[in-house]
């Protein structure tokens, strides 16, 4: 029932207002949190992808493949190959700047750095669309839910000796 008198009907306006605007303020709120989240992860996956470019330089040719896959994780995904997983870069403002804070770490020229955003869906070798270990979903028991797709990375970097360094998160 709504209020009858007028000073009823302004209390009732006045928090209506009121949750209207908490709910504003959560809602960006969040999408500022989230926004901050992204920039941090997409910070740390380029300093450790600088430091394995750099553990690499400084170890034998023999022993890229294998420290690739040492340091590879489920959210980053780490090889060494003759070709770049990307062909070129794409264009765009954050690419941009992923790409300049990219060359800063490593002291490098930026001709040999790729950098490009794609969807974390995944294709099998038949087509099919799945997931990294998709495989590997039981935890303790449990059923995990599914990955949910999303903005992921991928970089490409030149090695000294001429492969590349290819992550992509």
């Amino acid at each position: 029932t709504s209020p009858r008198s007028l000073h009823g009907q302004m209390i009732a306006l006045v928090l209506i207002g009121l949750s209207i605007a908490q709910l504003l303020g959560f809602v960006l709120s969040r999408l500022q949190h989230r926004h901050a989240m992204e920039a941090h992860r997409e910070e740390d996956t380029l300093a450790r992808i600088a430091s394995v470019v750099h553990l690499l330089a400084d170890t034998p040719e023999a022993w890229h493949e294998r420290i690739s896959r040492a340091v590879s994780s489920r959210p980053l995904q780490l090889t060494v190959a003759p070709e770049p997983v990307l062909d070129t870069s794409t264009a765009s403002r954050p690419r941009t700047l992923l790409h300049r804070q990219l060359a800063t770490l490593l002291d490098t020229d930026s001709a040999d750095i790729r950098i490009s955003f794609h969807s974390k869906e995944i294709h099998d070798k038949h087509g099919h669309l799945s997931w990294p270990d998709a495989s590997d979903q039981r935890i303790q028991g449990q059923w995990t839910p599914a990955p949910q797709p999303g903005p992921g990375l991928a970089v490409a970097v030149r090695l000294s000796d001429g492969h590349w360094l290819n992550a992509v998160s």
